[in-house]
């Protein structure tokens, strides 16, 4: 029922920067980029996987997002 991409979207959301659209709009792009080059290297069943951990090293080292207000 859709609980993936709702996933993505939510990480994407805070990965961005929570209220800030242009951040979450270049955090997309970051995460798609990711997770489809990821590919070449990691089988595809790991696509969601590699958005995570970039989620998780990207908190990690900015806990407020990319590109927070």
């Amino acid at each position: 029922m859709g609980w993936d991409q709702t996933m993505i979207i939510m990480s994407v959301a805070v990965l961005g920067g929570l209220g800030n659209i242009y951040g979450i709009m270049i955090a997309s792009f970051i995460v798609g980029l990711v997770m489809d080059l990821g590919i070449l290297i990691f089988p595809s069943g790991y696509r969601p996987a590699l958005a995570f951990a970039l989620i998780i090293i990207v908190l990690l080292l900015k806990p407020e997002g990319i590109f927070s207000e």
